[in-house]
């Protein structure tokens, strides 16, 4: 997977994702924003009225994937994978769009692993209070 953040689709819902969160943690009056406020925000945006995981989200190091996916099948290890492209590539929405066809599961994963790589670029480019 691409992780290179050029200019394009994903570049600009990305800026647009940053002012979100910014007015969005003052509304709210959230001092020091965490990552579960990323991942809440982003699940109040892009999830209807599906079920979404009670399981605690973690990171593996090597795959940046939420550890409930390890003993998942690889199929889903890859899709869940293949919607972070996608979200890099034709942007955020196109890959909750594509997300949302594979159920709520999928969905919560793509999320997840999405609100882990949000904030880590949100920490890189110093765009966090």
């Amino acid at each position: 997977m691409n992780q290179n953040f050029e200019r394009n689709v994903f570049e600009r819902d990305f800026q647009a994702f940053s002012k979100e969160i910014k007015e969005h943690q003052e509304r709210n009056g959230i001092e020091n924003l965490k990552e579960v406020h990323v991942k809440d925000y982003l699940k109040s945006k892009f999830t209807e009225s599906q079920p979404v995981s009670k399981q605690p989200m973690q990171i593996q190091e090597s795959e940046s994937l939420p550890d409930y996916l390890i003993s998942e099948p690889n199929e889903i290890k890859g899709r869940v994978e293949n919607l972070i492209a996608i979200a890099f590539k034709d942007g955020i929405e196109s890959a909750t769009k594509e997300a949302r066809k594979s159920g709520p599961f999928i969905l919560d994963a793509f999320h997840d692993a999405l609100t882990s790589k949000l904030y880590l670029e949100l920490n890189k480019r110093g765009l966090l209070k």
